[in-house]
């Protein structure tokens, strides 16, 4: 022999290159030749010197099966071409859009041009679609038909009756490929259920390589879920002349337990329970129900197409604790004091997002949210506002984002209406009862109402840059005090009150016309300075920097008398100890008059100060 190729061919395993048994029988008109076990490599490296059919030395040729053959029967009748073979542990490469994989256990028949196996695997294999999937499927299991039909220049290949469990999933379907010299077709129908994308990437169980290159990385971006069930239909010209946008697909799926981003930075969706479509190059999905941070989102709609952003739409549902969760994993929202605040009721919405895949830094969000809250507390503050509605927008391009709306709610009989707008200011408004201020001091409406009486309007600003402040004023108009002079007024007399409080140094400073005046500041060490001036004091500029509470009185006349006349409903009834009960601030009290009056007689000057520490019934 001329070459000894024949002799170690290429890809051979443990079994023997060369059948050790061989049977031939001849009858007029046919012939036919049988052999023991021998390796498929030997075949396909023998193929152009055997006397082979053409419908087999092509698939050798093609394909370079590995393997062993079994059995094998060759041979004619009456001129047409018959070969039956046996295989264990096949493997075979991918061919055109043909898959490629192994090993597997198959039966072949071909006669003249045409061919069939059906294989089995025996255990774990692989079937591997390399224009498509990106990686081979891992399969612990797989059975079908393939058969095949050369026509001259043309091959046709058609996969049937195909089963396979990958990597837990259950798969069917078919193919089917014709290819020519210049150009081709190929088709994939297959259904599967119970795919698993939450422990295994999506781009696993996806044709990611049938997608264009933003939708492909799209789906790469902590998307998953579970598929119960799924399918894909798939079309596409295969030859010079053909292109990706020649492709024709639909892929459906219906998703539970899922999981995919709402833009970046942002909590992403989990539990969704929807279907998804691709179908002609758009990307579309219906989104039943899903959460994030338990806010709950239903009727959700998903669409994609080539050079288009990426459009997310929904409603929205959530109770007030979920939706602090949420706001609080925000973007520029972790330092809500989420434990200081409880709400009670439920905020309806809707959420719209448009975000261009080649450039997410130009995504445009819309939330919009409807709340109807019962009540709204917040720790640090003896304040709970009652029946809180109206509307709110969150407004995001790029990274710029503001929050929009008004709010009306109810505090004491009172009401508030709040106004947010774009450069972070918040613009109150509102009307309030006397005994309801007297209330944040522990007072008694009731007895409070019999010092100071009436309702007023007033107004005010949040502002919500790097240092957020709150200002609020009022005339006080509609307010009567029964207080002795100089606090005694009239419900039409004018009385400018104004607050500042700023949140970061801790600092609040509130004025009552020429009356009264009062500064607050929280100390490094978290103690509490305060400094509260009446009459002609109040002039006092300076910020407190000690512990503890300051009271300096100057005024024209005391008459203690009435004072006590005044007092006395509040302190027979203990609301002033009730107020003041468990408190060991130190409190240091000046008081100066020019005139100490009794039964209309000045007995002159009056000057007393003291100072009471430690803890006071």
């Amino acid at each position: 022999a001329e070459t000894v190729e024949w002799a170690q061919p290429e890809g051979v395993g443990d079994g023997p290159a060369l059948p050790h048994h061989w049977y031939l029988s001849h009858q007029p008109g046919q012939w036919e030749l049988r052999t023991s076990a021998f390796e498929l490599a030997s075949l396909a490296a023998w193929r152009e010197y055997a006397l082979l059919p053409e419908s087999l030395t092509r698939v050798l040729q093609t394909l370079s099966p590995r393997g062993q053959v079994q059995g094998l029967s060759l041979g004619q009748r009456e001129g047409r071409w018959g070969v039956d073979a046996a295989l264990t542990n096949v493997a075979v490469l991918p061919w055109q859009q043909a898959p490629g994989g192994g090993p597997l256990d198959a039966w072949v028949q071909a006669r003249d041009l045409r061919g069939r196996v059906t294989f089995n695997s025996a255990g774990d294999s692989t079937l591997y679609f390399p224009e498509l999937f990106d990686v081979p499927m891992q399969l612990s299991h797989a059975e079908g038909v393939v058969e095949w039909v050369y026509d001259g220049p043309n091959t046709m290949i058609s996969g049937r009756d195909l089963n396979v469990d990958w990597d837990g999933a259950q798969v069917s379907g078919g193919f089917g490929l014709i290819a020519g010299q210049q150009s081709g077709q190929f088709g994939l129908d297959i259904a599967f259920a119970d795919v698993d994308a939450i422990s295994r990437p999506l781009s696993q169980w996806l044709p990611m390589k049938a997608f264009e290159p933003k939708l492909r990385e799209w789906l790469e971006n902590d998307i998953g879920g579970l598929v119960p069930q799924g399918s894909l239909k798939l079309s596409q010209p295969l030859g010079p002349a053909a292109s990706s946008d020649q492709l024709s697909a639909t892929l459906a799926l219906e998703v539970t337990q899922g999981h995919l981003p709402i833009a970046p930075e942002w909590p992403r969706l989990e539990d969704v329970e929807g279907r998804l479509l691709w179908q002609g190059g758009v990307l579309q999905a219906q989104v039943e129900h899903a959460q994030s941070h338990g806010v709950e989102v239903s009727q959700g709609t998903i669409r994609m197409e080539k050079e288009q952003p990426l459009q997310l739409s929904g409603s929205l549902q959530s109770d007030g604790a979920s939706l602090l969760n949420f706001v609080q994993a925000m973007p520029d929202m972790d330092t809500l004091p989420r434990s200081d605040i409880t709400v009670d009721g439920i905020i309806e919405g809707d959420i719209a997002l448009v975000l261009p895949l080649d450039n997410e830094e130009a995504l445009q969000l819309e939330i919009n949210a409807r709340p109807a809250l019962s009540a709204v507390r917040y720790a640090s503050l003896p304040i709970t506002l009652r029946d809180l509605d109206g509307g709110l927008s969150w407004q995001q391009v790029g990274e710029a984002h503001a929050l929009l709306g008004e709010l009306s709610s109810q505090w004491q009989g009172g009401d508030i209406r709040a106004e947010l707008m774009a450069d972070q200011r918040v613009a109150l408004q509102g009307s309030v009862e006397s005994s309801a201020l007297w209330s944040l001091a522990g007072l008694p409406a009731e007895q409070a109402r019999q010092m100071m009486s009436g309702r007023t309007q007033w107004q005010g600003e949040v502002s919500l840059a790097a240092r957020p402040v709150l200002t609020l004023e009022s005339r006080l108009l509609g307010i009567t005090s029964a207080l002795p002079e100089p606090f005694a007024k009239t419900s039409d007399q004018p009385w400018p009150w104004q607050l500042r409080a700023e949140f970061e140094s801790g600092r609040v400073s509130t004025q009552l016309a020429d009356k009264a005046a009062a500064r607050f500041q929280t100390l490094n060490s978290g103690a509490l300075a305060a400094e509260v001036v009446l009459g002609n004091a109040v002039q006092r500029p300076n910020w407190p920097s000690q512990p503890g509470w300051r009271l300096e009185a100057g005024l024209d006349t005391l008459d203690p008398m009435a004072w006590h006349a005044v007092l006395s409903p509040i302190l027979s009834g203990g609301a002033l100890a009730s107020a003041s009960s468990g408190e060991s601030t130190p409190l240091e009290v000046l008081l100066r008059a020019g005139c100490l009056r009794f039964r209309d007689k000045c007995f002159g000057a009056f000057n007393a100060s003291g100072t009471l520490t430690g803890q006071r019934a």
